[in-house]
């Protein structure tokens, strides 16, 4: 079943026009970078941030070493613990003379989120690889939010980003919705619509999750 969304209440309406009046260059920041802001905003209790990614390159062009240099990664072990505590993974296969790697990071360190951001991104950007890098935003609340409650909040969420149209997706326990604003980076097709924010509440153990990512959120929830 799904819901169009509804039109900004009253109250998110004072909030936005208390907001700074912004102007988003795409080309300045990253979609994570903006997302950020958003939380920052609102001042969401953000638990984590998971940067992902996957890609194949020519097996020939490349070695463990200057993947590892280039990508920050190390694929000695299935999982590395980075300085800050942040844990990365990162896989590598090769096939058909194709290399193959996963990407994943997960980090309470916006800085680290970023940097990882921004390199993933560089490398797929220098080597014409077409899979964007994704990023989400974890975000806990204590306490299970009403149903009305999470589709207000995401109502104001996206309309902050400058989404004035979106569907919602009703999920087992809790909601779903993607959608495509001018104030995040290039997205993906999916189904002939162009996404690059994807939002999603899930209840569970007493708590509501809110995940933020764009161009979509990779990982499960």
């Amino acid at each position: 079943m799904k819901r169009a969304m509804t039109i900004l209440t009253a109250f998110g309406f004072m909030i936005q026009m208390a907001m700074s009046q912004t102007t988003y260059a795409v080309s300045d920041i990253s979609g994570l970078e903006r997302l950020n802001w958003l939380c920052s905003d609102y001042q969401l209790p953000v638990k984590g941030f998971v940067v992902e990614s996957w890609f194949s390159v020519a097996d020939r062009n490349f070695t463990d070493e200057k993947l590892e240099k280039l990508l920050g990664v190390s694929f000695d072990s299935a999982q590395s613990v980075l300085p800050d505590g942040s844990s990365c993974a990162a896989k590598r296969s090769c096939e058909n003379g194709k290399c193959y790697v996963e990407l994943q990071l997960i980090t309470c360190n916006v800085e680290t989120a970023l940097e990882y951001e921004k390199r993933w991104q560089s490398f797929a950007k220098r080597y014409h690889l077409c899979q964007p890098v994704g990023a989400t935003i974890l975000v806990e609340f204590p306490g299970m939010m009403s149903e009305n409650a999470m589709h207000e909040l995401a109502d104001e969420l996206l309309y902050s980003l400058g989404v004035r149209a979106a569907e919602f997706c009703e999920l087992e326990h809790g909601c779903h919705a993607v959608a495509d604003t001018a104030q995040m980076g290039e997205g993906l097709q999916i189904g002939g619509q162009s996404v690059n924010v994807n939002l999603a509440f899930r209840q569970q153990d007493h708590k509501t999750m809110l995940y933020l990512g764009t161009p979509v959120i990779y990982q499960q929830y």
